[in-house]
């Protein structure tokens, strides 16, 4: 008597094996492993499906069931990691804020109301560059920017 074999569960092996694979090169990847949960969850679906039925690829399903819920576990705790960083960071951006804002206050009040001067001297040429930060003559300093000379450059805050 012929015995008849049952290749219906070599499929589903496959399937899980790739869709784990898939999972599991997603779930390594930052910030992209959050959504190796879908196909995770594929692979461990597939692999449970065929151990249930007789096959005779039982290696590859556990090796698809094995390789999902790893890739599950790594993508998951991905997502935990991310909203409890997400959670503790609420008020990084209002600190960066006011750290921005006291630099540029503290550098206004030493510059304020003081003249500079650069002077670059190369063989026969030179160039200087004359600043003072009084504050209203900004249009004027542009107009003078956008010529064609310049030979005192003056900035007002």
């Amino acid at each position: 008597m012929e015995e008849v074999k049952n290749n219906q569960g070599s499929g589903l092996a496959v399937g899980a094996l790739i869709t784990g694979i898939i999972a599991f090169l997603m779930a390594i990847i930052p910030c992209v492993g959050i959504i190796a949960v879908i196909p995770g969850v594929i692979a461990v679906v597939l692999g449970i499906i065929g151990l249930s039925r007789e096959s005779d690829s039982r290696g590859m399903l556990v090796g698809g069931l094995v390789v999902g819920i790893i890739a599950l576990m790594l993508s998951l705790s991905q997502g935990y990691m991310v909203s409890r960083i997400a959670h503790h960071s609420g008020s990084w951006s209002k600190d960066i804020e006011k750290a921005m804002n006291d630099i540029k206050t503290e550098i206004g009040d030493d510059f304020d109301g003081k003249d500079f001067s650069i002077k670059v001297t190369n063989n026969k040429d030179t160039i200087e560059v004359k600043a003072t930060t009084s504050g209203s003559d900004l249009e004027k300093t542009l107009d003078e920017l956008e010529g064609d000379t310049i030979t005192t450059v003056i900035i007002k805050k």
